[in-house]
């Protein structure tokens, strides 16, 4: 069984509750059960982990399939030490499991065994059809279990064409979410460190978009299985992100490092023609809004024009109505002997002197 915090949730009705199998079934309805799973969320889902063969006590040499490697020899299974043990003895090993290939598990990262440790100083020239074939030590006295063998066979062998191949997952639309990249048979995750903006870039060409960068880690969902690769680095000018320098070594990476990437989609020519023509509508509407703004400028330019040109006819008003009232009044002061003519021509030049200032200051 796998732990339930590894299973996708999943949707939709919980029949069964409280399996209970002796394993002589073959069905598992056929098991006693109850249908009351009233209680139960999805996040207790079962997950299954199942063996592409089954070894028997004829088999000797056979192994177990992805975690702690152990081996039947002299009727009895144990594990093996992991001194000299590298990846061409993990590749024989699942070979002999049905698998096309594998790898070598860090030891800290696998549970320790109890029993025999039947093996150690395991050398295979990786033509082996058995791991039992290679050359190999019983001497195992100094290895305690925390040096027990994993393993991680790969579920299938792509081809040329298979490798490398990306694909988005539970992002909130297509163009954007967890990367996973498919290497040696199996999807996997890809850690975040050094992943920058033209790495993401890259990724999301090799995906079909024009380009994309990366979304903060605390922002994607966390995977499952295998983190494939660490410390991408690709210089830009890459049509696959496996064509980029990496590392295979990311035994210090979790799944909360998991890369997210989002893409931007690729426009088409008449997308883009469509494109220029709004901005250039745009652009039209902007000049002509530039134009009216203008024509309001000269409207008010010449209101203020008209106001001068009245303030103007109202002191020519002016000068003549004070000029006729003084002539008025100089003329009843000549007829009645109060002034005489030189008495009234100096009055009146300086009158018309003042009136002259008058209305050059719009008074």
């Amino acid at each position: 069984m796998i732990p339930s915090q590894y299973v996708d949730d999943g949707n939709g009705t919980i029949w069964l509750d409280d399996i209970n199998c002796f394993s002589s079934e073959n069905k598992l309805i056929n098991c006693t059960y109850s249908i009351d799973a009233s209680h139960c969320p999805h996040s207790w889902d079962v997950g299954i982990h199942c063996y592409l063969s089954c070894p028997t006590e004829e088999d000797e040499g056979s192994t177990e399939n992805k975690g702690r490697l152990e081996i039947y020899y002299k009727g009895e299974w144990g594990t093996i030490c992991h001194t000299r043990f590298d990846h061409v003895d993990a590749a024989v090993a699942c070979r002999q499991l049905g698998y096309c290939s594998g790898q070598m598990i860090p030891s800290r990262y696998v549970d320790d065994g109890n029993g025999t440790i039947w093996l150690d100083d395991i050398n295979c020239s990786g033509s082996e059809n058995k791991l039992i074939n290679c050359t190999y030590s019983i001497d195992a006295s100094h290895c305690p279990h925390s040096y027990d063998v994993g393993i991680h066979c790969y579920l299938s062998c792509p081809t040329e064409e298979d490798e490398g191949h990306l694909r988005l997952i539970t992002g909130s639309t297509e163009n954007k979410g967890r990367l996973e990249v498919y290497y040696k048979g199996e999807w996997g995750t890809i850690c975040h460190t050094r992943f920058d903006h033209v790495d993401a870039a890259v990724a999301c060409r090799q995906l079909g978009y024009c380009s994309g960068n990366t979304i903060p880690s605390n922002l994607v969902d966390d995977g499952q299985g295998t983190i494939w690769f660490h410390n991408v680095d690709c210089s830009g000018s890459e049509n696959k992100l496996i064509n980029c320098t990496y590392s295979i070594d990311t035994s210090h990476c979790s799944h909360w490092h998991d890369v997210g990437i989002d893409c931007v989609n690729c426009a088409t020519e008449d997308e883009e023609r469509e494109r220029e023509r709004e901005r250039e509508r745009e652009r039209e509407r902007e000049r002509e809004r530039e134009r009216e703004r203008e024509r309001e400028r000269e409207r008010e330019r010449e209101r203020e024009r008209e106001r001068e040109r009245e303030r103007e006819r109202h002191c020519v008003l002016c000068y003549y109505s004070r000029c006729s009232y003084l002539n008025f009044i100089f003329l009843h002061d000549l007829i009645n002997g109060v002034i005489d003519f030189q008495q009234l021509l100096l009055v009146a030049v300086s009158t018309i002197g003042v009136l002259e200032w008058s209305s050059s200051n719009g008074t």
